[in-house]
Order: structure tokens, then sequence, then C-alpha cells
């Protein structure tokens, strides 16, 4: 009776196409979680500005110099002291913020009293990472969350876009302050789509 094998060449074939699929599968995993860590860092950052948004609308002076008693959290107390804003500073994935107080006898030439930073710390690896604002490579803005129903603004305007590029992938998320309020944003897969993109 004969008996059928695979021959070397039929073996060599099925090995081969094997390992490219295997190579293509860890491809797609490792870009996968490319896009994923834009996308988280992206989101931590909005959360973090719209925790600091929050703060000054409900008047929390934070702790520190604005506010020594470190408790109340009202736009005015026994001190006299109000809370003016909250003013975040950005500077790539740098971003630190800061409450800004005055007596409530204030006038134009008072000095702000500075309470303790509150400053943002990514969860994940930034490397190749970059925070881009409109028209430039390297964001460097300041917002200004004022108390109450006030005004969100940066660098003055109410609207400013912001880009998180993926300089290596090409991966990146976009979200704007439109009109004084955070948008969620979304991700795209080329610079190009995200600066095209209103969202």
């Amino acid at each position: 009776m004969k008996r059928s094998a695979f021959t070397l060449i039929e073996l060599l074939v099925v090995v081969g196409i094997i390992a490219l699929l295997s190579t293509m599968g860890i491809m797609s995993y490792f870009k996968l979680q490319e896009r994923q860590r834009v996308e988280n860092t992206a989101k931590d950052i909005i959360t973090y500005l719209r925790d600091i948004e929050n703060k000054a609308r409900t008047g929390d002076r934070g702790t520190g110099n604005c506010h020594p008693s470190n408790t109340a959290k009202a736009v005015s107390n026994k001190n006299g002291l109000q809370l003016k804003n909250w003013e975040t500073t950005i500077n790539n994935l740098s971003i630190d913020s800061k409450p800004h107080c005055l007596p409530g006898n204030a006038t134009a030439s008072t000095s702000d009293t500075v309470g303790n930073s509150v400053s943002f710390t990514p969860n994940t690896s930034t490397n190749n990472l970059q925070l881009r604002c409109t028209g430039s490579s390297n964001c460097k803005v300041t917002i200004q969350f004022e108390p109450l129903f006030g005004n969100t603004l940066v660098n003055g305007s109410k609207n400013q876009k912001f880009i998180l590029y993926d300089t290596v992938n090409n991966y990146c998320y976009t979200f704007q302050i439109k009109n004084g309020a955070i948008t969620s944003g979304k991700l795209f897969n080329t610079l190009t789509e995200c600066q095209n993109a209103d969202v």
C-alpha cells in the first residue's frame, strides 16, 4: 500500500504562511496598542481639564494660600477671599493648574493670592506624543476657568483646537475648547485628518 506524505516544499510553504500570518497579527496588535495609548492619554487630558473647570464653577479654591482653611468650597468665606479663576498652563504635556483669589474689596491694583498647584500626570508613557495647538507643533497656552457661569478663555479666546499627535505612528486625537466648552474629541489615523476635523 502506497503512503501519501507532505513534501519538504509543501511543509516549508505551510510554515511560511503561518509565520506571515503571525507577524501580521503581532503588528496589528501593536498598532492597536499605540492607537489606544493616544486615545487614553487624550481622554485623561480632557478629564483633567473638566475637573479644573468644575472646581472653578463650584468655587472650589483648592488648598494653600488661596484657601487657608482647606475645607469650605464656597465663592467667598469669612476671611473675604473670593475665587477669581482657576488658571491652567499648558506646555506640551506639562499641564499645571492653580486657583487665583482676591479679597472681597479688591481693586484693579490688588494682587492675586495663588493657591497650590493641581498637576496633570499621564497614566501611560508619553514617548513620541506631542500636544499641539492650532498652528503650533508645541502647545503653549493659558486657560482661565472663571467661577459660576463665567467664561473659559484660552489666551483670551473662547476657541482653541488641540491635537495629541503620535509622531511615530501618525495617530492623533483632536478636541477643542469651543465657545468656552470642552468637546469630547475623536481619534484619527493621520495628522491631516485631525487638522481638518471639526469635533
